[in-house]
């Protein structure tokens, strides 16, 4: 909830969202992951489907989960650099984490963080979904192979 306390009444008593969110933030980080692999038409297929159904969804539900990916960022990189202490997830959120943080780190956060934090402004002004998206997708892509080589050179 960020703090504030509206939004956290709110979602006490529903969870659904959260799981939502955590299940559309995997299918776009593994698409996106994925884009390098010898099936590659079938993954940019299946990453044109994400994209059209996220579009398909309201302002508010993108918004949503722009900033929940956002906070998921922060936690993977928290956990990158061995402060799980301060880390705040689910238990579902944490089984993803164990194997997706090793590949956010120094090399790509400040970038990843930057164009999301560029995708809630374009979605909240009314910005093309489809592009938004689209475009996400091929910068995680990008940076995801970026940290994990980052990763492998250690």
């Amino acid at each position: 909830s960020g703090g504030s306390y509206l939004r956290a009444m709110k979602f006490a008593g529903d969870t659904s969202w959260m799981q939502d969110n955590l299940q559309q933030f995997m299918t776009m980080t593994r698409l996106s992951f994925e884009l390098h692999k010898k099936h590659e038409l079938q993954k940019t297929q299946d990453m044109f489907k994400w994209v059209a159904d996220m579009n398909q969804k309201g302002r508010e539900y993108q918004k949503n989960f722009l900033n929940y990916a956002l906070r998921l960022f922060r936690e993977a990189t928290l956990q990158s650099y061995h402060t799980d202490e301060m880390t705040k997830m689910s238990q579902p959120e944490k089984e993803f984490m164990d194997r997706f943080h090793k590949v956010i780190n120094h090399a790509n956060i400040l970038k990843i963080a930057g164009e999301f934090e560029k995708a809630v402004y374009a979605v909240e002004r009314n910005g093309n979904g489809n592009l938004i998206f689209m475009d996400l997708c091929f910068l995680l892509n990008r940076e995801l192979r970026r940290g994990h080589k980052a990763m492998t050179q250690k």
